[in-house]
């Protein structure tokens, strides 16, 4: 199976004076992929679309329009308060709602202006799982996700579909300089070469156009948390004649570099989305015993290749509910997708034991919650059983159900969620280090309502 290679351009300087060229050099990379065959993805802050139509640059959104993908790279870029700043005070239902209100504006713009708006793909360290789940009720894709699932790059975490590609490339400053364009692209071209020798399911090669003709990044001023004055936010020098037209005779070496690279497909985000874009209706019973016998096996909450882990918490729900009275596991059980907890699971219960018939009130009362809220509880109400230890019971219980007298169920210590939040700390810990945001910054909240929504994670590839 090939790599999927995704070339995409995170196209963000609506300061510069159209002179400094950030904005012819969004046209030239775009007709650069195009003359190479490639149909390269646009992430495009909101404030950089509303800067070309308000330009006049209609043949950069023409451009984009016909022959590329599009997506949000924020609304409204590093003004602050970016949206995930927002989500360090926010809970869980108003962080969605300022998500909603942050961003749905942008992918209403986006789609007026290039007929599409695929996705919202991150832009320094922004990310929550707030934003996520709004791009979720928007129908949109999520690019770069900060949250990591080992078994696939693309994924599902809060109904949205995700992708996080560990292996990129960009070269930027180097298309100026013919010997460093010369070294960059033999070690990008090698390292994308070996991705797919690896069998890595995704690669990427990327860049900021304005850094290929500008010397620094256009939000400087806004490093450090701070919203500059009008007076501070002038743009850096831009290249001189001579580098832009390097920039121009490399752009096109690169991309036609990369498309001749063996063993990867070129794809855009758009079409990613199209082929992992879709969720079952159903699941066999055989998927629902597999569920049930990886919770057992690891000891708690867990996803499988086909459901999350509170999809399948539900699933063996159903199954034991129908199962009640001496009638079977059903053969199927339709996909009922749920929320992750709004409060740390707790161990309450661990050390008791259930007889068999108990399970099903368990699981009745577990399947009533997630009908009313949309979302796991913490505990279960009425059995002050926590979340993780119940769906190992669950699990067990309908391991056993096909036995004469099942026997009693052991309520046991598991993790609050799937293992896989574990690492969530250490990973999105990188959100303050993003030079925009205050180093200060507490992330906190965010990190702890990623763990709790990782019982929507499930592999999509």
């Amino acid at each position: 199976m090939p790599t999927f290679l995704v070339t995409y351009w995170d196209t963000e300087d609506y300061i510069s004076p159209p002179d400094a060229g950030s904005d012819d050099i969004v046209l030239t990379v775009a007709r650069a992929a195009r003359e190479a065959g490639l149909a390269a993805c646009f992430c495009i802050h909101g404030e950089k679309v509303r800067s070309l139509v308000g330009r006049g640059r209609s043949d950069v959104i023409r451009e984009i329009a016909r022959h590329h993908d599009a997506s949000l790279h924020y609304s409204h870029g590093s003004i602050h308060p970016t949206t995930c700043e927002l989500m360090t005070t926010a809970g869980w239902e108003d962080g969605v709602a300022i998500a909603l209100s942050r961003e749905a504006p942008g992918f209403r713009f986006l789609e007026s202006v290039f007929g599409r708006c695929t996705a919202l793909t991150r832009h320094g360290t922004s990310f929550a799982a707030q934003i996520v789940r709004a791009c979720a009720l928007e129908g949109k894709a999520f690019w770069d996700s900060l949250v990591q699932v080992p078994e696939s790059p693309v994924y599902w975490f809060c109904d949205a579909l995700c992708f996080n590609s560990a292996v990129n490339y960009a070269l930027d400053t180097a298309y100026r300089d013919d010997v460093a364009f010369e070294a960059a692209i033999a070690r990008a071209a090698e390292g994308l070469r070996d991705a797919a020798r690896r069998g890595e399911r995704l690669a990427s090669y990327f860049g900021h156009p304005h850094r290929t003709v500008c010397n620094d990044f256009s939000d400087v001023p806004y490093y450090g948390g701070r919203n500059p004055l009008l007076e501070e936010t002038r743009p850096t020098a831009p290249v001189t004649d001579a580098e832009r037209a390097r920039v121009r005779a490399n752009l096109g070496r690169a991309f036609a570099t990369v498309r001749r690279l063996r063993g990867l497909e070129p794809v855009t985000i758009a079409e990613l989305a199209e082929r992992f874009g879709t969720r079952p209706t159903s699941f066999t019973k055989r998927q629902v015993t597999a569920f049930a016998r990886k919770v057992a096996d690891v000891g708690g909450p867990a996803y499988t290749d086909t459901m999350t882990a509170g999809e399948g918490l539900l699933a063996l729900a159903e199954s034991l509910v129908m199962r009640r009275g001496g009638g079977t596991v059903p053969d199927s059980i339709l996909r009922r997708p749920v929320l992750g907890p709004l409060a740390v699971p707790t161990q309450a219960g661990a050390g008791r034991a259930l007889a068999w018939e108990d399970a099903v009130p368990l699981a009745q009362d577990v399947l009533r919650y997630a009908a009313s809220t949309g979302h796991l509880p913490a505990v279960v109400e009425g059995w002050e059983i926590g979340l993780g230890p119940a769906t190992v019971a669950l699990a067990e219980a309908y391991l056993s159900a096909g036995k004469t007298v099942p026997p009693p169920v052991a309520v046991r210590e598991a993790l609050p969620w799937p293992a896989v939040a574990e690492g969530i700390p250490s990973t999105l810990a990188s959100i303050p280090g993003w030079p925009c945001h205050d180093p200060a910054m507490d992330v906190s909240r965010i990190v702890r309502y990623c763990q709790l929504m990782s019982w929507t994670i499930v592999p999509a590839a």
